[in-house]
């Protein structure tokens, strides 16, 4: 198959190439490399079924080149492009950059799916769920998101994405699905992304406190981006045009919990320095995991087994043994 992914350069996009290589088949990314790291896709440009381009999915110019038929035969299109972490969604810094791409980004890659009658995967969240008022979230939870606050770029502007692509689903019979992961983790991901995934490992790894919100009493899930990819795939295969499916860990764990076996396995002597926790942190989010169970998928990934090819990860970009 040809396939294009967008935001190919990000940590989920980038394994998603990997693996898409590996099953042989022929990959375009694209990504404005905003959030996206140049160096988690240069291992394939040698590759001759890759190819990078360098492209904002908000400029006019993505539609007109990827809809070109006599040049592009997309078969499917992966649409993992958005910039993300929390602290990029301030206004001063990326959170008009999230609208834009959840909106007319969005729009425009469904412009091109239609061009090739494409079927088409887009990455949602579990911020679509705000603060959820009902544990487990299941798909058909509407949420607790507000318009107007300091998560709502990345909150609203990823369930206004959904909306365009179940609208395309049913208005123009685009095959479509989506995905709402809650915490994927893995190879590749961010080195200074700020959420706990990230900061932890590498204060960890640097010596540096662990700096937690509060008394690390949120919960959280995570899943590996193994079984993420899995869970995915499943879905292209099996999931529903125009419906969402939940995946995420099977445990809950809190902050603290999860603090402790970043300090467990990188052997580190750091301190947890609690900080004050931001308005808009959330409590938790537990997905309900039965929609996507039905196809088929189980997490197969440990916590603590992903947890560890995750630090070695870290532990070669940061230049340690």
């Amino acid at each position: 198959m040809q396939i294009l992914i967008t935001g190919g350069a990000g940590f989920l996009g980038s394994n998603m190439v990997k693996y898409l290589l590996e099953m042989g088949h022929t990959v375009t990314a694209v990504d404005n490399l905003v959030t996206g790291v140049a160096e988690n896709v240069a291992l394939h440009l040698q590759n001759h079924n890759f190819e990078f381009v360098k492209m904002d999915m908000c400029d006019e110019n993505f539609v007109k080149t990827f809809s070109d038929t006599s040049k592009y035969k997309f078969d499917r299109i992966y649409d993992f492009a958005c910039p993300t972490g929390v602290p990029n969604i301030a206004p001063e810094k990326l959170g008009e950059l999230m609208l834009d791409t959840c909106t007319i980004g969005v729009r425009n890659m469904l412009l091109v799916a239609r061009a090739h009658k494409a079927t088409v995967f887009h990455a949602s969240s579990a911020e679509v769920y705000g603060e959820p008022l009902v544990t487990p979230q299941s798909e058909s939870y509407t949420g607790n998101v507000d318009s107007l606050g300091f998560r709502a770029p990345y909150e609203e502007g990823k369930r206004v994405a959904e909306s365009y692509i179940r609208l395309y689903a049913q208005k123009y019979g685009i095959n479509a699905k989506i995905i709402r992961f809650f915490n994927a983790y893995g190879p590749n991901y961010s080195i200074v992304d700020l959420r706990i995934i990230g900061k932890f490992i590498t204060q960890a790894l640097r010596g540096e406190p662990l700096t937690m919100h509060g008394d690390g009493s949120q919960n959280r899930t995570f899943c590996y981006v193994d079984d993420s990819i899995r869970g995915l795939e499943l879905v292209m295969e099996k999931g529903v045009s125009g419906e969402a499916y939940n995946i995420g860990g099977v445990t809950t764990t809190t902050v603290r919990e999860f603090a402790d076996l970043v300090l467990e396995l990188t052997g580190s002597k750091s301190p947890i320095q609690s900080t004050e926790r931001p308005s808009h942190d959330h409590s938790g989010r537990t997905p309900d995991l039965s929609k996507i169970t039905a196809l088929g998928w189980k997490q197969e990934v440990s916590l603590k087994d992903g947890l560890a090819l995750t630090i070695a990860d870290f532990k070669r970009r940061l230049g340690q043994k």
